[in-house]
């Protein structure tokens, strides 16, 4: 056999049969990657860490409505960029602080009392709940949230880039929160029943 003709076939054999293997394998793999980076990802045993001081400073509104009811049962904050009259952003924070046991939900935008509406009434006690309103801010990054919530394990959903460009959704003990491109957009707590 001529010495010449065996890299021939050789580079024949490779491309006819290996290349392909080879092609097929990495799209496989980037296949697996693509879908595993869109798999929900647990994170636990965080070591505990104190909270630093409260990253909000409660309004009149909100103290008076903590003098009067205590802190709430359950809250849901939002956190957006609205355009000001004179074309700026400017940010926004939109809270709902529920108080089951008493029939009252009140909404805060910036702190300012805007509505007080009536709910039903729940008959059992609510379970307390280890996080505050006034411990998140606007844009905080992760590690920032979870050491305000005092979080020791978390899941994270990355969201469809279609749905929320950057978007990642979190869920901890009784508490939810949402991020976008890093920084904290939305956080709510999910309230329990305390047995008996």
């Amino acid at each position: 056999m001529d010495r010449r003709l065996l890299p021939r076939l050789l580079l024949a054999a490779f491309v006819g049969f290996i290349a392909p293997l080879a092609i097929a394998v990495l799209l496989v793999l980037g296949y697996g990657l693509q879908v595993s980076a869109t798999m929900p990802k647990t994170v636990s045993a965080i070591p505990a860490e104190t909270a630093g001081p409260d990253a909000w400073q409660l309004s009149s509104d909100q103290e008076r409505a903590l003098s009067e009811n205590g802190h709430p049962e359950s809250f849901a904050i939002l956190f957006y960029d609205e355009e000001g009259e004179d074309g700026s952003l400017e940010n926004v924070r939109y809270e709902t602080w529920s108080y089951y046991t008493r029939g009252l939900e009140m909404t805060f935008i910036n702190g300012e009392l805007e509505t007080q509406t009536a709910l039903d009434r729940f008959s059992a006690k609510p379970g307390s709940l280890s996080c505050r309103p006034e411990q998140f801010a606007p844009y905080m990054d992760l590690a920032e949230v979870v050491r305000a919530a005092g979080l020791s394990s978390f899941t994270m959903t990355p969201l469809e880039d279609q749905l929320l460009p950057g978007g990642e959704t979190y869920f901890a003990d009784r508490l939810t929160f949402g991020l976008i491109d890093g920084e904290l957009r939305y956080i709510e707590t999910l309230p329990t029943v305390e047995e008996g």
